[in-house]
């Protein structure tokens, strides 16, 4: 309506509590976050560096101290017992060994300490790979996961996403949608209820409907465990509620309000609306969402290993070029030994 026409209507009893929202399955929270580092928040793990850090120099100084008392103790490089100090916290043998009553002592309270860690690690790693993200809250998130939209092939739909209007809708995203998904193919976006509730179900697709009709088919179809992942977020116009008007002189205004007063004081019209309208299917209790594991949960185990291959062949070239460097700063000083070169004098 537009505004020169309010003075001359008088709004006096809302009708219905229904509205239009985007219906979508909440995505795996491996897609949105590094679940491998959720476990512990930035203070733990800054405190499990630090115990590894005084592990490493604990773990050095009684070396030393074993090789001072005993000559022929076997010593140790920096680099093993930083090794040694990370099999213990990934529950990994390793070949290197600390002998003696205080290291042994040392090695077995760190071993329980980094038992714990990792078996809590682990625990809270297959809860969070099996886990919903909660983090979407705007249309743009959505958008930004390459996500299938779509909308009820109905009359009002197909006005708020086509004409160009500026009451009530959103008319920034309205315009990339009519120009990115509607312009190209328009019967792949305006689909009928059960089609676009069913993609809904399959994932990665968000549909744009009337509440009800929603909450009604998912009612019907719907596991409880696709229940509990359902999640909505405001349509592309105002979800307030419609009103009932007259004109604002009208003699029998007054006798509407009086009858639909009398008709929430009663319980009559809130009576009809659960009769009527469907609330949301609730999500009953705690469930378990099976989701396989794909390349998507699994991308920062890969670039942790791509970044550690390629670290150590640049240290590789490192040492064989100060290998072949060394090399033949020797076999040079051989050759001026043996006087088959001669250094240049003037």
């Amino acid at each position: 309506m537009d505004g020169w026409q309010l003075p001359y209507f008088n709004y006096f009893a809302p009708t219905t509590p229904d509205f239009v929202a985007y219906f979508f399955r909440a995505p795996p929270m491996p897609l949105l976050q590094n679940v491998y580092l959720m476990p512990f928040d930035v203070t733990s793990w800054h405190c499990i560096l630090l115990c590894m850090g005084v592990a490493i120099i604990l773990l050095s100084v009684v070396v030393l101290l074993n090789k001072w008392i005993n000559v022929h103790s076997e010593g140790a490089f920096i680099v093993d017992i930083f090794m040694l100090v990370t099999s213990m916290l990934l529950q990994r043998s390793w070949t290197f060994q600390i002998k003696g009553v205080a290291g042994r002592i040392a090695i077995a309270a760190l071993s329980i300490s980094f038992m714990i860690l990792f078996t809590f690690y682990s625990a809270c790693i297959i809860i969070f790979l099996q886990k919903t993200s909660n983090t979407i809250q705007t249309f743009s998130q959505i958008y930004s996961l390459n996500y299938g939209v779509g909308a009820a092939n109905v009359s009002y739909s197909r006005y708020y996403f086509t004409v160009p209007n500026n009451e009530g809708a959103d008319e920034h995203w309205r315009s990339i949608i009519y120009r990115e998904r509607i312009s190209k193919s328009p019967d792949k976006f305006f689909l009928a209820h059960e089609e676009g509730i069913e993609r809904v179900r399959r994932g990665h697709f968000t549909y744009h409907l009337q509440a009800t009709v929603a909450h009604f088919i998912m009612s019907k179809t719907f596991t409880n465990q696709e229940i509990c992942s359902i999640r909505k977020l405001p349509g592309i116009y105002g979800t307030t509620n419609p009103y009932l008007a007259t004109n604002k002189n009208a003699s029998h205004t007054k006798h509407y309000k009086i009858g639909f007063l009398r008709l929430f004081e009663t319980g009559v019209h809130k009576r009809l609306l659960r009769r009527l309208f469907m609330k949301m299917p609730k999500c009953e209790g705690h469930f378990i969402n099976y989701n396989e594991i794909g390349l998507q949960e699994t991308s920062f185990i890969f670039e942790t290993f791509s970044v550690g291959v390629g670290l150590s062949f640049v240290i590789f070239l490192i040492e064989f070029s100060l290998h072949q460097y060394k090399r033949s700063s020797a076999y040079f000083k051989l050759l001026r030994k043996i006087n088959f070169v001669q250094p240049y004098t003037e």
